[in-house]
């Protein structure tokens, strides 16, 4: 993040500007391509790429199966294939961010305060279907149908929960009632609980899944950011009014990060369940640097600072104890 802001207050005067988002985002490849044994997934990963006997293979998708064993094939380890994953999720986050944002500097600040980019490293197959969801966005915004559907069959191909994912883009993309939105937001905030209970009881038992709320810990998820997520929420719905007018194109956004909330509201326990949040809570990375222009002056400074801080302390609370270690032993 301390790079981030150093190079955006550098873009005023140096002539390499240009450069400097596309070397921000190699030094986050870098670091997830890298790093050895950080996030919960990372044993798993590595398990099924140098044991073509590992269990956890059953779960995956056919594309990953061929390209683990063409990449170990031609004399890759598993460091070829974490590298591979960061490049896709990084590219595909840094590919919507230069397309739709309107500061990528404070969009990538907000994409790691938010503790998005560390979750990143984690669901690796899900991370993948999100980024290149995420870098099809601008096609789906301007109606090109047939190229954002090559973003979808790329997307589902990585991860079959890539369905939901289009499901929720293309709810993003239409125009709702703001008391709608703000109620949805309330009955999620008051009863998501309840329905998360009973999506566990019911729905995990049906898919015949061992998952439930505590199969894993909530990680960066609190019931403090809970409520937190719910105050950014009410100050979006009292600025939506002013921002449409001054933005119609932020509609869609404004959208995804409420349907991004209204999941963590249902699903904040429950790991599993609550990575869905990732295919719409993303989009506040573009939503936040576009309510930014409402402001001015020193209130404008005020406004993204403090919510980007609050964000990050949760982030930190998650990451603090976590030790990066790296290797590159590709071969």
């Amino acid at each position: 993040m301390l790079e981030t802001v150093v190079f955006k207050g550098l873009s005023a005067i140096s002539p390499y500007r240009k450069y400097f988002p596309a070397m921000i985002m190699l030094t986050m490849v870098l670091i997830m391509g890298l790093r050895v044994n950080v996030g919960v997934d990372y044993g798993a990963y590595a398990e099924i790429y140098d044991n073509k006997y590992s269990v956890n293979r059953y779960a995956l998708e056919p594309f990953w199966i061929w390209l683990c064993d063409s990449m170990k094939f031609v004399g890759f380890k598993s460091r070829a294939f974490f590298m591979l994953t960061a490049l896709v999720i990084i590219g595909g986050y840094y590919s919507g961010m230069k397309k739709m944002s309107p500061d990528i500097y404070l969009s990538i600040i907000i994409f790691i305060g938010c503790g998005l980019y560390y979750e990143t490293s984690n669901t690796i197959r899900q991370c993948c279907a999100q980024a290149v969801l995420f870098a099809g966005t601008p096609r789906l915004l301007s109606g090109e149908w047939k190229k954002f559907s090559l973003f979808v069959i790329c997307a589902v191909i990585l991860h079959v929960s890539a369905i939901v994912g289009t499901i929720l883009l293309l709810l993003g993309r239409q125009t709702y009632k703001l008391w709608m939105v703000g109620g949805v937001l309330i009955v999620s905030f008051l009863g998501g609980s309840i329905v998360s209970r009973i999506i566990e009881n019911n729905v995990m038992a049906l898919m015949a899944t061992s998952y439930t709320s505590e199969s894993f810990s909530d990680g960066v998820s609190s019931g403090l950011l809970k409520y937190v997520y719910n105050l950014i929420g009410v100050i979006f719905l009292l600025l939506y009014p002013r921002l449409r007018k001054t933005n119609p194109r932020a509609v869609f956004f404004f959208n995804m990060t409420m349907i991004g909330i209204c999941i963590y509201n249902v699903f904040y326990s429950f790991m599993v369940m609550r990575r869905f949040t990732q295919y719409a809570l993303p989009y506040i990375t573009i939503l936040l640097p576009m309510t930014e222009s409402l402001f001015r002056g020193r209130s404008r400074l005020l406004y993204i600072c403090t919510i980007v801080f609050v964000l990050t302390i949760f982030t930190l609370k998650q990451v603090i104890n976590t030790s990066y270690n790296f290797d590159i032993d590709f071969f």
